[in-house]
């Protein structure tokens, strides 16, 4: 089953320790050659992203620069099954409470449905 996670910052702690940073590489590292991990990274920030909805029929866009929770990665995952996929999301908020503590945020566990 495939996933997309998104990774929300809901706080602004600055940048990540290097622990942090370490713990994020060796994860990716390690998913990626279990073949888990099939796309990732960081994503831009508020002051590049764009939000589009439409209302009664009309477009409307705009930077939302002031947000308090701002998107900080994402990455689409393979998972055996949907409990190995809340599990893993689990231990990445796990891992950002031991090597981040004055991090505080979000991660949305999103299951892709394929249409063939």
């Amino acid at each position: 089953m495939r996933f997309l996670t998104l990774v929300t910052t809901t706080n602004n702690p600055g940048a990540p320790p290097p622990a942090m940073v370490e713990a994020i590489e060796k994860a990716m590292m390690e998913g990626m050659k279990n073949k888990m991990v099939l796309d990732g990274g960081e994503l831009g920030g508020a002051s590049v992203s764009r939000v589009f909805r439409l209302k009664g029929g009309k477009v409307t866009d705009g930077p939302y620069a002031e947000a308090k929770e701002v998107a900080g990665g994402y990455a689409i995952l393979e998972y055996a099954s949907h409990e190995s996929a809340l599990k893993g999301s689990r231990e990445w908020m796990e891992m950002h409470a031991t090597h981040w503590p004055a991090w505080e945020g979000t991660v949305q566990l999103l299951p892709i449905v394929a249409h063939r």
